[in-house]
């Protein structure tokens, strides 16, 4: 199964990316993109000293919205990737047209995939993708509360639509 498009990562990155998520079960949301009805955004927020984080939304048809957020433990305290939270939001229409919003205010469609700032060997990659109407595209970023505007903006608006609070020194 492909997460990705082929030649955006280099390698150890899309075998992480995509390991985890089949690891963990997620659906592929780039394999999704020939079904004109699904939409979806997706944030996988990779933390070098904290635990992953995956929140997917799907936005139905009526403009309402359901968002899955799970954050795994890494394997420290207890069994490798176990889930430590889950929880799911029904989002209504406002909430929906909020992250529209946000989508559209940071020209999200039109971003570049790949990370165009220098990295780093710790700190968090944040990855976005979303797809509507047959069109898929991602981004990544590392470190982005510090440089990107586009992925910090998108990114945080989908961590305030979990309803879970997250001490903010720990989204580096």
């Amino acid at each position: 199964m492909n997460y990705f498009p082929d030649n955006i990562f280099n390698d150890v990155s899309y075998n992480s990316y995509s390991s985890f998520l089949s690891e963990m079960k997620h659906e592929s949301i780039y394999e999704m993109r020939s079904e004109s009805s699904k939409h979806f955004y997706r944030l996988l927020l990779m933390r070098a000293f904290n635990n992953p984080i995956v929140i997917t939304i799907e936005i139905f048809d009526n403009d309402y919205g359901k968002l899955h957020y799970i954050e795994y433990n890494i394997g420290e305290l207890f069994s490798k990737n176990e889930i430590v939270i889950e929880s799911y939001v029904n989002l209504s229409p406002e909430d929906v047209n909020n992250l529209y919003y946000v989508i559209n205010e940071f020209d999200f469609w039109n971003a570049p995939s790949k990370n165009p700032y220098p990295t780093g060997l710790d700190g968090s990659n944040w990855i976005i993708e979303g797809l509507n109407n047959c069109k898929y595209h991602f981004i990544e970023r590392w470190m982005p509360l510090r440089k990107d505007n586009v992925a910090a903006g998108i990114g945080l608006c989908m961590l305030g639509l979990s309803k879970i609070k997250i001490d903010i020194v720990y989204l580096y």
